[in-house]
């Protein structure tokens, strides 16, 4: 990486989007390896949860390589539901105490919404620590859930594949199961924050197919002479084929080469002194108080205005 480009460059502006609010974070796989389950162990990966639902499916049977997550999953929910949720609760519920102190740095931030990709409550046991008292922490299962639950006051993080919170036939391991929910509320809320506000994406490894999808939603900039008018993200991770560090460039998407832990203590100190700000305009925004913002509205915050009356044959007007 070129560090004189992440100190001139990145660090400024993700500095400066802290200060206004404006940042989403979005978290793979990979960001809830360090955390804690209940049992006090590490909070599994995708590979070592196939092999605990085989032990499940099979318990007769040596693990096989190679078996899917998604169909191992369907058919232990068919035939061994009662084994399959007291594992899921098991394994994906985050521990209270001892988490690594990078969560709490990193959810300390004023994040304006937070989306994963997993179904563990990690971000939520850290966040109701770490954000403002003020602040409420509201989990969505973005499978199940309507967007009447949000609240741009509170911190709501948004679960793409669901959460243990609703029963386990609504978590998803795919991006055609999602669209068989028939419930794409959230996931054209992301499309559209990816594509208006500035993102951080950590803990992938891009093989993830629903991820990928997610970043893709942005949109490419297309010809050369297109100017870019979407917000510079930055994708943090440690490792990234040359061929999709092309594609992440199409997508106005930054590789910073750390891990989570290592990218949120490189910016903590820095970032720290415009924590305050960043809430205090996201706390402005979502009350609609003082100056300008009583007349003018953010555009992104009006795509997400479900209750909006197009109706423009009748007289309405566009805003």
């Amino acid at each position: 990486m070129d560090d004189l480009k992440f100190e001139t460059q990145y660090l400024p502006h993700i500095t400066q989007q802290i200060g206004t609010g404006s940042l989403i974070l979005f978290t793979g796989a990979g960001f809830s390896l360090e955390g804690l389950n209940a049992q006090n162990k590490n909070i599994p990966g995708a590979q070592t949860l196939t092999e605990m639902i085989w032990d499940i499916a099979y318990p007769d049977k040596e693990y096989e390589k190679g078996n899917d997550l998604k169909d191992l999953f369907d058919n232990t929910l068919k035939h061994r539901r009662a084994a399959l949720e007291k594992l899921l609760h098991n394994e994906f519920t985050a521990a209270d105490q001892g988490q690594p102190d990078w969560y709490s740095k990193c959810l300390s931030l004023p994040w304006l919404r937070a989306y994963t990709l997993n179904i563990d409550n990690l971000m939520e046991v850290i966040s109701e620590r770490s954000q403002p008292n003020d602040r409420n922490i509201t989990p969505i299962s973005a499978t199940i859930e309507s967007l009447e639950k949000l609240n741009n006051s509170n911190l709501n993080i948004i679960h793409i594949n669901g959460n243990l919170n609703h029963p386990i036939d609504n978590i998803i391991f795919s991006r055609s199961q999602y669209a068989n929910k028939n419930n794409t509320d959230y996931y054209d809320l992301l499309k559209n924050d990816l594509t208006q506000r500035p993102a951080i994406f950590i803990g992938s490894s891009l093989e993830e197919d629903s991820f990928w999808e997610h970043v893709v939603s942005r949109g490419s900039k297309g010809k050369r002479s297109n100017k870019e008018h979407r917000p510079r993200s930055y994708l943090v991770i440690p490792t990234l084929p040359t061929s999709k560090q092309t594609l992440l460039e199409e997508y106005n998407i930054e590789w910073i080469p750390m891990t989570g832990k290592e990218f949120i203590e490189r910016i903590y100190d820095v970032v720290e002194p415009r924590i305050k700000d960043g809430f205090n305009e996201i706390k402005m925004r979502a009350t609609s108080t003082g100056g300008y913002r009583k007349k003018f509205s953010f555009v992104p915050d009006l795509i997400e205005d479900t209750n909006t009356d197009t109706d423009f044959l009748m007289g309405a007007e566009p805003t």
